[in-house]
C-alpha cells in the first residue's frame, strides 16, 4: 500500500483546497494510506473522509522563538515527512511547493509539486520567484492543470511534468433551462484578479436593455467593500446581489440564466468547470495561463472572451439574454464536461503518473 502525502497551506474554501478534498477522499483505498498535511492554518472547510489523517503544524510555529517562523516550518514540515515516511508527496500551491522542495531533502520519498495558478504571475513576490527557479529542479514530477502553465518552465521539469486537469465534483444538479430566471451569477475570490469590476461595468450597460436582470455574486475576499461602493456609483446596487460564500452554491445558481467568469488571470476555475457541468450557459476570458480554453470551444459550450474585454462581454449577456435556442444548445454541450473531467478519469490519470513517479 503506497502511503500518500498531499501538502498545502489549509482547507479553506478555494480551487486547490477542493481538489486536494476530493483526491485524498477518494484515493483512499486498498490501495492508497492518504494523509493531508496542513501548514498555515488548521481551518477545514471541505469535508474529508475519516480514513483520511490531517496533519497541522501551525500550532507548533512558535513566533517568539529567535527562529524565524519560516524555517520552523520548514523544520516541522521535515519532521512530519520523516516520521510519517510517505512514498509520495504531492504539494499544492508556490509556498507548499517550496517548503516541501527544501524539507524533502535527502529523504527518500518522492515529491510531485503542482502549480495551480499562472506562473507569470504568481507569486508576486521576486524572491518567492528566484526560490522557485532554484528548488524547483529538486522534485521528482510536476503536475500541471494546462500545458501553457507546463511550458512557462523549462526543458527538464516539462520532460518530468504531466497535465490533469481539475475534477468534476459528483452528484452535480441538472440544469433546466426551461426554469432559469433572469439571473446572471458568479463565483470566485473577490479580489484583483478576478475582475469583477469589469462585470459590474458591463452589467450596468446591460441593465440599459435588460433592466428586469439581477447579478449574484458569490464569494468573498479583500475587495468587498469597493466592489459594493462601486456598484452604488453605478446606481446598480438594487439589482447586484453579493451572496457571500454558501454551502449549497450549486442550487443556488440552478435558476441562472448565464455565469460570468471575468478574471484576468487563472488557472484551472472550479466554477466554471462546475457551471458548464450543471448546464448553465456560461462566459468567460480567455485567461492565461489557459485554462477556461481547455474547457470552452468558443460559441459551442460556451463563449470565450478577449481579458478585460467590456464590449465583447457586453455584447455576450445580449445573446444570451435574447436567444432561448442558443442558450440551449450551449447548456446541452456544455454538459459533456462531466464525462471527459469526471472524478473518476482524473483519479486514473493520477494513479498512472503515481506508477511514474514511483520509478524515478
Amino acid at each position: 500500500m503506497l502511503k500518500i502525502l498531499f501538502v498545502i497551506p489549509s482547507l479553506t474554501f478555494g480551487g486547490a483546497e477542493r481538489v486536494i478534498s476530493l483526491l485524498a477522499n477518494n484515493l483512499q483505498s486498498k490501495k492508497y494510506k492518504i494523509s493531508i498535511l496542513l501548514i498555515s492554518n488548521c481551518r477545514q472547510e471541505y469535508k474529508i473522509n475519516r480514513n483520511v489523517q490531517v496533519i497541522n503544524i501551525e500550532d507548533k510555529i512558535h513566533k517568539k522563538l529567535f527562529l524565524p517562523s519560516w524555517i520552523q516550518r520548514i523544520g516541522k514540515i521535515r519532521t512530519v515527512f520523516k516520521t510519517t515516511k510517505p512514498d509520495i508527496i504531492v504539494s499544492f500551491l508556490v509556498t507548499s511547493n517550496i517548503y516541501s522542495c527544501v524539507a524533502n531533502l535527502f529523504l527518500n520519498s518522492k515529491l510531485i509539486i503542482s502549480e495551480r495558478n499562472d506562473p507569470h504571475k504568481e507569486p508576486k513576490s521576486i524572491i518567492k520567484r528566484m526560490v522557485r527557479k532554484l528548488v524547483y529542479p529538486m522534485a521528482q514530477g510536476f503536475v500541471f492543470q494546462t500545458s501553457d502553465a507546463m511550458h512557462f518552465f523549462n526543458r527538464k521539469i516539462q520532460n518530468k511534468g504531466v497535465v490533469i486537469p481539475n475534477p468534476v465534483i459528483d452528484n452535480l444538479p441538472i440544469y433546466d433551462i426551461r426554469l432559469s430566471k433572469n439571473k446572471i451569477v458568479t463565483i470566485g475570490r473577490l479580489e484583483k484578479q478576478k475582475n469583477q469590476i469589469l462585470l459590474l461595468e458591463a452589467f450596468h450597460k446591460f441593465l440599459q436593455i435588460f433592466p428586469d436582470y439581477s447579478l449574484h455574486v458569490f464569494g468573498n475576499g479583500s475587495l468587498s467593500s469597493s466592489l459594493k461602493e462601486k456598484c452604488n456609483e453605478l446606481r446598480i446596487n438594487e439589482n447586484v446581489i453579493f451572496e457571500g460564500v454558501v454551502d449549497d452554491v450549486h442550487s443556488k445558481i440552478l435558476d441562472a440564466k448565464m455565469f460570468i467568469l471575468t478574471s484576468d488571470y487563472e488557472g484551472m476555475p472550479n466554477s466554471l468547470i462546475e457551471s458548464m457541468a450543471i448546464g448553465i450557459p456560461s462566459i468567460s476570458t480567455d485567461s492565461p495561463i489557459g485554462g477556461p480554453k481547455m474547457l470552452i470551444t468558443n460559441e459551442f459550450n460556451g463563449i470565450l472572451i478577449p481579458v478585460k474585454d467590456k464590449n465583447k462581454l457586453i455584447s455576450s449577456m445580449t445573446k444570451l439574454a435574447n436567444d432561448f435556442d442558443y442558450c440551449k444548445f450551449l447548456s446541452e454541450n456544455a454538459k459533456n464536461i462531466r464525462k471527459i473531467h469526471s472524478l473518476e478519469n482524473i483519479i486514473l490519470l493520477y494513479d498512472k503518473y503515481f506508477k511514474v513517479v514511483i520509478e524515478r
